[in-house]
């Protein structure tokens, strides 16, 4: 699987990567085989359970209040992470970026962007992991044990991003640098020095190259986009 990945320029040194589309390879999987041995198995099994109990409507409300508070804390997840999670299974890894800027700074800022996340996805994968005996004593009723779900949901989470991330630092994956003449000229690199990267233009650039969402994913970054 060929993976395609964005560099756009917001504001000054401040630089995004944008993957051209953000499916994900779910962690939630109802078709898991059920014969397969080993923690990880088992722990997605339990997650898919549970999921799937919240799914089915109550007639006291209860499952759209859960629901409701998992989609808040997912909405929460950094938004980086399913591109990691994503670098698990590519193939090819090949980077667009503004012609007017050298590939060598284009392969620095993903290197360091990876090292950053990795290590934050390893140091909250060890929290989640010792906190799996706590959840599990934890039970809503009566509902099922959300909170062990969710807890390991974000532990196989941080586990996939960090394998991901760990296959581009390491070479396991070819990563390729192409210059776009066209995102340059959208992006104007002279004008993103004075002012940051304006929402009609993000519009532009995922019209252009087919990025639905690009303009909410700078939101949830912290870019600098204005009205």
């Amino acid at each position: 699987m060929k993976m395609r990945v964005y560099f756009i320029h917001v504001y000054r040194r401040h630089w995004e990567f944008y993957p051209d589309e953000q499916a994900d390879d779910t962690l939630v999987d109802p078709d898991a085989d059920t014969a397969q041995k080993g923690w990880l198995p088992w722990l997605r099994r339990k997650i898919t359970r549970t999921w799937q109990a919240v799914e089915r409507p109550r007639p006291d409300g209860t499952k759209s209040r859960v629901r409701r508070i998992l989609d808040t804390l997912n909405a929460k997840v950094d938004p980086t992470e399913p591109m990691l999670r994503r670098f698990r299974k590519a193939n090819e890894v090949v980077v667009t970026y503004p012609s007017g800027i050298s590939p060598q700074y284009a392969r620095r800022r993903l290197r360091l962007l990876l090292l950053n996340k990795t290590a934050t996805h390893r140091r909250w994968m060890i929290i989640n992991a010792m906190m799996l005996p706590l959840t599990a004593a934890m039970t809503i009723v009566p509902g099922p044990n959300v909170f062990f779900a969710w807890n390991g949901y974000r532990l196989l989470a941080h586990l996939f991003a960090l394998r991901g991330g760990q296959r581009v630092l390491t070479a396991q994956v070819p990563v390729a640098f192409l210059p776009s003449d066209e995102l340059n000229a959208l992006l104007e690199p002279e004008e993103r020095l004075i002012k940051p990267l304006g929402q009609d233009v993000a519009r532009s650039i995922g019209q252009k190259f087919k990025l639905p969402g690009l303009v909410e994913y700078l939101k949830r970054t912290g870019s600098f986009v204005s009205e």
